[in-house]
């Protein structure tokens, strides 16, 4: 690795997500014992492996802080930065903590035509396109870091950094992009690196 990598990890497995796995975790979700223990062991990893971050940047999050904070006790970094750019998509507010069969009419509706309608959202959540345009900002100022201070290690979220893989490899639709994040696959602790993988296309991911 170089000096001037960017990693991606995302956070470690939340209440939220340990409790009910098909359900849209709420944002104040916190860190799970268990997504600490993936946290520690993927840090651990990367520092055998040699790497340590100039910078450590999260998701406001509590579960990317939390995960964030984590990472920083092994690699030796006590100072971390937060950036509201890197937090996770915002689900509509009606879908916080539920799962497909809690679903509201309002939201099966909203969800059947967003595709098309790339710029509305319901209340308490982010227009594709606001995701879409937040991902590549996200992105700019983490490359801009990485030129500025060497090796930066950013937490986030699995969706954002499916639209950050997405934008990376020059797929600019809006519909395409979020298609793309919505099949992307990190797991809990995962680490994605922009130089070493390939995005494919969502019906190559589907099963």
């Amino acid at each position: 690795m170089t000096s001037t990598d960017v990693i991606w990890m995302r956070h470690g497995t939340c209440t939220d997500g340990r409790e009910r796995p098909d359900a849209h975790a709420r944002p104040g979700s916190p860190l799970h014992p268990d997504g600490l223990a993936q946290v520690t062991a993927a840090a651990r990893s990367l520092v055998r492996e040699g790497w340590r971050p100039a910078l450590i940047i999260t998701s406001p999050l509590p579960r990317a802080a939390a995960s964030a904070a984590a990472v920083g006790l092994v690699a030796d970094r006590t100072e971390i930065h937060q950036d509201d750019l890197l937090r996770e998509w915002a689900a509509p507010a009606c879908v916080l903590g539920r799962g497909p069969s809690d679903y509201s009419p309002e939201y099966l509706a909203w969800r059947s035509t967003r595709l098309v309608n790339v710029d509305t959202a319901l209340p308490g959540g982010e227009s594709l396109r606001s995701l879409r345009d937040r991902a590549v900002s996200a992105s700019a100022r983490i490359n801009s870091l990485a030129q500025q201070y060497g090796a930066v290690l950013v937490v986030s979220h699995q969706v954002l950094i499916g639209c950050v893989a997405a934008a990376g490899a020059g797929v600019h639709d809006v519909a395409e992009v979020f298609e793309h994040a919505r099949t992307f696959r990190l797991e809990p602790a995962g680490l994605w690196h922009p130089q070493s993988s390939q995005l494919r296309s969502p019906e190559e991911r589907r099963p």
